[in-house]
């Protein structure tokens, strides 16, 4: 006869972490399941939105600058603004100082796309507080609790 497992101290961070951390992906899913049905409407991705808003508010910002500010390589930020460029939301350059290096500027269209999305994001985040209030403090809570805590023992 096997001995039956003992049950884990509900106060202990083999609980509460767990718990934690589930609440938070859930909090992240439901907001970005938010972000996505705003930008659905504008032809844009989140991470779309994200370059866009980035080069909007650093004017003539380089693409590996941009790559380090959001930590993605540079394939793949190629992609995103060859995306944004073709549909006339930003504009490469190169600068005659350094032909090497390419700067982004927002277009007109961008910065109005930009505008009518920041909008509807700024709405759907205020949607998505008041949506989420127990959740969002059943997070802190847990959090809290964690921090009493202290160290596992």
């Amino acid at each position: 006869m096997t001995a039956a497992a003992e049950p884990a101290n509900p106060g202990s961070d083999d609980v509460a972490v767990p718990l934690v951390v589930a609440a938070w992906h859930l909090a992240r899913r439901a907001r970005s399941n938010a972000e996505r049905v705003v930008l659905a409407g504008s032809g844009l991705t989140v991470p779309d939105y994200l370059v866009l808003h980035l080069v909007h508010s650093q004017p003539q910002v380089q693409v590996l600058d941009l790559c380090r500010q959001i930590a993605v390589a540079k394939a793949t930020l190629s992609d995103i603004l060859t995306k944004l460029s073709r549909r006339g939301l930003i504009s490469r350059e190169r600068p005659s100082s350094d032909r090497r290096t390419v700067a982004l500027s927002c277009t007109p269209s961008g910065r109005d796309l930009l505008a009518e999305t920041a909008a509807a994001m700024q709405a759907a985040d205020a949607a998505y507080v008041h949506a989420n209030d127990d959740l969002i403090a059943l997070c802190a809570t847990l959090g809290a609790r964690i921090a009493e805590l202290g160290p596992a023992a």
